[in-house]
């Protein structure tokens, strides 16, 4: 075992990572995970650090379960090669191209969304809506078939619990490896032209769906309304908030400070997060927060989240169609027939459940 060393319950994490997170910040930042077999880094300058430092600190290794599920892609190269594939598909993730041509085709998406539930007096947003919006959203933008929404959501669950694998279970490896092949076979191709769409799908869901529910949660929860005036604040401050990404996994090439060749390390964003050295009442949720946009919930570095721009957007239309279309109804952060709104997740982060009431009459 390392030093210093911490034992954390896996299953607690699911529940809820954060005290565990403040126990290794409170040994100094840095310690090695029991039985998770890594170290975490929690404080913001230290995680900022490794994630910017490629000499150190690599993705393309054969203990990246991102290799392992999706093959070779943007995340598991470095240097030149990461940069040359990177570069080719800046374009089409640039913050203006991204607004001008996709807005129209996601707001279209939000509301044929809304128009499936928008009579109802009650709808889990998270089956309805959240989950659903990113998938139609990925499929537009490769200009692929709506319907493979339900495989594709398929596939995502499988590279989901492939990619917080760090147990090492080999069920839900050769799932997220069967999962990967589907897709490949669905999207054709070249190999290299599969494996970064995987990836662009997979990050373009998992971020987006969390952080349209998250920020809608959050915001519930400190019955704060939300406008075209406070929505970005609002999906900021949850991104640091409420992480819809936990980590970023990083693998050591060259020994650095208590880091042998050959480990892997966890920068935990969501601690960084909620570091007290850079955002002061670090635990409170504040949509008012001056420097809310230091978080690190799209990574950092030359691995820094190219769809960032995207999934803002996505969120953003997704929460104010919302708004526009049902303008009397409201979240409810807390159950509904016994079905609890629990948030749960130690690697991808959001409400099981989140229930809007579209019927408020009394």
């Amino acid at each position: 075992m390392r030093e210093p060393s911490i034992t954390l319950d896996p299953a607690a994490l699911e529940d809820d990572p954060y005290p565990a997170y403040e126990a290794v910040r409170t040994m100094g930042g840095v310690a090695w995970i029991e039985p998770l077999g890594m170290w975490w880094v929690v404080n913001h300058a230290d995680v900022r650090a490794i994630l910017a430092d490629p000499v150190h600190f690599a993705v393309g290794t054969d203990a990246s379960l991102i290799r392992g599920t999706f093959g070779e892609n943007m995340l598991t190269l470095d240097g030149p090669r990461h940069a040359d594939l990177r570069e080719r598909y800046r374009g089409m993730f640039a913050p203006g191209e991204v607004k001008r041509t996709l807005t129209p085709g996601i707001e279209a998406i939000a509301d044929r969304l809304i128009d499936t539930f928008a009579g109802e007096a009650r709808v889990d947003l998270r089956p309805s809506y959240a989950a659903r919006l990113p998938v139609l959203t990925m499929l537009a933008l490769f200009g692929l078939d709506e319907g493979a929404e339900a495989d594709v959501r398929r596939w995502y669950d499988a590279f989901g619990a492939a990619l917080a694998n760090f147990g090492g279970d080999a069920g839900v490896r050769t799932r997220g490896e069967a999962a990967a092949a589907e897709f490949r076979a669905f999207f054709g191709g070249d190999e290299e032209a599969a494996s970064n769409a995987l990836l662009i799908f997979f990050g373009g869901i998992s971020t987006v769906e969390g952080l349209i529910l998250n920020t809608l949660y959050a915001a519930a929860l400190h019955d704060q309304a939300l406008s075209p005036d406070t929505v970005d604040r609002a999906i900021e401050e949850t991104m640091r908030w409420l992480s819809p990404v936990q980590s970023a996994t990083r693998h050591v090439v060259r020994a650095t400070g208590p880091f042998a060749v050959g480990d892997t390390v966890n920068g935990m964003i969501a601690a960084a997060n909620r570091d007290p050295a850079v955002f002061a009442e670090p635990d409170r949720w504040d949509v008012s927060r001056p420097n809310s946009a230091g978080h690190l919930g799209f990574a950092s570095g030359p691995h820094f989240c190219l769809g960032n721009h995207l999934a803002r957007l996505e969120a953003r239309i997704a929460i104010l169609r919302l708004r526009e279309r049902l303008a009397t109804a409201r979240i409810d952060p807390a159950s509904h027939g016994g079905v609890a709104c629990m948030v749960r997740g130690s690697e991808f982060r959001h409400p099981t459940h989140l229930w809007l009431q579209i019927d408020t009459a009394p």
